[in-house]
């Protein structure tokens, strides 16, 4: 990105030149696409976006966990019961919960962690979650010191958040302190811890993630606190991946995340962009589909009335054949002549005036309902309400007619005609499509009327030679006599003739106006597509920017990771850096690597540890990083390590505690007699209710 595009004030060198991107923009695109882009369209784009990275200055508070006090009963499959009353302090930096045997309830205490954090209980095994009823957790947010209480009585989950330190029990809590939220049930609970940790962490940036798992439709979601705390934990198997499992990483929501801990600029607007291309680009898909499948649909219905139509031309012309020969043999006289011709024309106009009257009968309705389709689509854009713009007179399940009363009722209280449900607000972008498919109707509606004046003209000449004709036939009748009568069309021929007419002009009618829509989605389709080219132009550019915004921190992230990667034995790992959209990009040995790609088990864990450490140690520094320095670690290490693996990763614990200790907090929860010189004795905690860990 040029020095243009950032103005020369230095207090204001986060911001944009709004002018210099919009030219920018607009000139990357080839001459000849700039006829139909404008600049107000790129302004518009702009416009929408915030721009500025006011908010990166400020640094995140520190997470860290206190003291763990949680109660309940233990009901074994001996049928013993045994009361829990586990009591556990944590101090700074690195945590060791150290229990040998397996199957004991080391994990269940890293879950209720997460539990009394997020809400969530879902990780529990199912008979943990009967024995725990009540749970007080006291955490600290930089200096200041809340505790968040849990009480499960009858299956339905309250919880209570009140500052200070707080092991009283619920009920007498909420009387005798100023709490900050009280909530019952699990739902609320997990809101609730929501609002409270992305407004004191300042993740307000992550209340919106799009796309479905599995590719499915876009829609609007907010990324959970449990999906960010994801992040702040390493389950067991923790190091197949490298922000969160694949069950937490849809939407791209880990390089949300990862946005947010290296604390990278313009990742806000990045990310709508990104939804509003993919948004965008999927709707034009979908239009162009239904554009295609509705001209094939078109298309045959035209090529069936054309070959209806040939069938009544072929039938006309065996009863004119037929009509011909009578008329050779009968004489060919010139009265005769005259009183046939005559008498033709005026069947023949008198058809012709009757199908024209019909196609302009049918005009006539269809542009009541276009205009009254139209006039429907205005009043919902402007009422701002959420309606299919479907006329439904059907119940599609019972086939029963919708009741006028039903319809009314609709229009006045904007309550569905089928379900009664009350209209949603219409957002910006469906409110702009009604109005698009009322411009469209009006254009058809004016179409309509074209064909309908043309139509009226014709008639109106039709009529003044059908007088003409009926009043010359008379005349000509009494020279030739009754004689005639025998070589003129007989009256079923002058029936199948009208009938024959009357349904071609029904098909021309019908073919002019299937004809007319065929090209009538093209242009949204290709203001579409415009707007699609914009964006995707716009966080090019903004990309460039912020790379060149986020190159401090990404240098210091690089020297961070590689210190601790060559303290811990990852020194093969170099110029690590992270894309403005969050993605992780490192080298091995010279060569760009992705962190699954890395085979050895061992290494992924190193390597992730210390990425993870400088992501902490980065939010610890003004203005770099937002990181809350808080990992929860399960069971480090895998199956396949041998006794001096874990020791060698007890002793990158051991280096990670003794100098930078002071900077985060790491509890780790492990079965492996190792571990215990992996900080100091003071810090490792064993069974508190033994052979179980409570």
């Amino acid at each position: 990105m040029s020095n243009s595009m950032t103005q020369n004030d230095d207090s204001n060198s986060d911001q944009f030149d709004l002018d210099a991107l919009v030219s920018n923009v607009y000139n990357s695109f080839r001459p000849s696409s700039r006829e139909r882009i404008s600049r107000e369209a790129i302004a518009q784009v702009v416009a929408e976006l915030d721009l500025s990275d006011q908010a990166l200055n400020n640094r995140a508070p520190r997470l860290r966990i206190h003291k763990l006090h949680f109660t309940g009963e233990k009901r074994l499959r001996d049928g013993t019961i045994k009361p829990i009353n586990y009591n556990q302090p944590f101090a700074p930096g690195v945590n060791v919960v150290l229990i040998e045997d397996n199957d004991v309830g080391k994990s269940s205490i890293m879950k209720t962690i997460k539990f009394a954090l997020t809400g969530d209980n879902s990780d529990y095994d199912a008979d943990v979650r009967k024995w725990i009823t009540g749970i007080w957790l006291v955490f600290a947010l930089d200096q200041r010191l809340y505790t968040i209480l849990l009480d499960m009585i009858d299956d339905e989950l309250q919880a209570v958040l009140v500052p200070g330190e707080e092991l009283r029990p619920i009920a007498e809590v909420v009387e005798a302190v100023s709490f900050i939220f009280s909530v019952t049930g699990a739902d609320q609970v997990k809101a609730a811890l929501k609002e409270f940790f992305f407004q004191n962490l300042g993740l307000t940036a992550l209340s919106w993630n799009q796309r479905e798992a599995g590719g499915g439709d876009l829609a609007e979601r907010s990324t959970s606190w449990l999906t960010y705390f994801q992040a702040l934990l390493f389950a067991d198997g923790g190091h197949q991946y490298l922000i969160c499992d694949a069950q937490h990483a849809t939407g791209n929501q880990d390089g949300l995340i990862l946005s947010t801990f290296l604390n990278l600029s313009l990742a806000e607007p990045l990310n709508r962009l990104g939804i509003e291309s993919s948004r965008t680009r999927r709707t034009m898909q979908e239009e162009r589909s239904i554009s295609d499948q509705e001209q094939r649909t078109i298309s045959d219905k035209i090529a069936e009335l054309q070959k209806t139509s040939q069938t009544a031309r072929e039938i006309i012309s065996v009863i004119t054949q037929a009509q011909r020969v009578r008329r050779t043999s009968f004489g060919s006289s010139e009265p005769v002549q005259q009183l046939t011709e005559a008498r033709q024309e005026l069947a023949a106009k008198s058809a012709e005036r009757l199908r024209l009257e019909q196609e302009r009968d049918s005009l006539t309705g269809q542009i009541k309902r276009v205009r009254s389709a139209a006039r429907r689509y205005r009043e919902q854009a402007a009422l701002a309400l959420h309606f299919t713009g479907l006329t439904v007179s059907l119940c599609p399940n019972c086939d029963t007619p919708v009741s006028t009363d039903a319809v009314t009722r609709e229009q006045s209280t904007h309550e569905c005609r089928l379900c009664g449900t009350p209209a949603t607000v219409a957002g910006e972008d469906e409110i702009a499509a009604l109005e698009s498919v009322a411009d469209q109707a009006e254009q058809e509606v004016l179409y309509l009327e074209r064909g309908r004046t043309a139509i009226g003209e014709k008639l109106a000449e039709l009529r003044r030679r059908i007088e003409a004709l009926e009043s010359q036939i008379p005349i000509v009748e009494q020279t030739v006599g009754s004689g005639i009568d025998q070589a003129l069309p007989t009256e079923e021929e002058n029936a199948e003739h009208e009938r024959q007419l009357i349904e071609i002009g029904r098909c021309q009618g019908e073919i002019a106006v299937l004809q007319a829509q065929l090209s009538v989605r093209e242009p949204d389709i290709e203001a579409m597509d415009s707007r699609a080219r914009i964006i995707e132009k716009v966080r090019d550019a903004i990309k460039e920017e912020a790379a060149r915004r986020n190159a401090p921190r990404m240098e210091r992230l690089s020297v961070l990771t590689q210190e601790l990667a060559r303290q811990i034995g990852a020194e093969s790992i170099s110029d690590l850096s992270c894309t403005p959209l969050g993605k992780v990009q490192m080298r091995k040995h010279g060569e760009q690597v992705h962190f699954t790609g890395i085979r050895n088990e061992g290494e992924r864990l190193r390597i992730k540890l210390a990425f993870f450490t400088a992501m902490m140690r980065l939010g610890r520094e003004p203005g770099l990083g937002r990181h809350p320095g808080f990992l929860l670690i399960d069971q480090p290490g895998s199956g396949e390590m041998v006794p001096d693996d874990f020791q060698e990763l007890a002793a990158i614990f051991r280096q990670i505690d003794r100098n930078h200790g002071d900077e985060m907090q790491i509890i780790c929860f492990t079965a492996r007699p190792q571990f215990s010189a992996a900080t100091e004795p003071a810090k490792v905690y064993g069974a508190q209710a033994l052979p179980y860990a409570f």
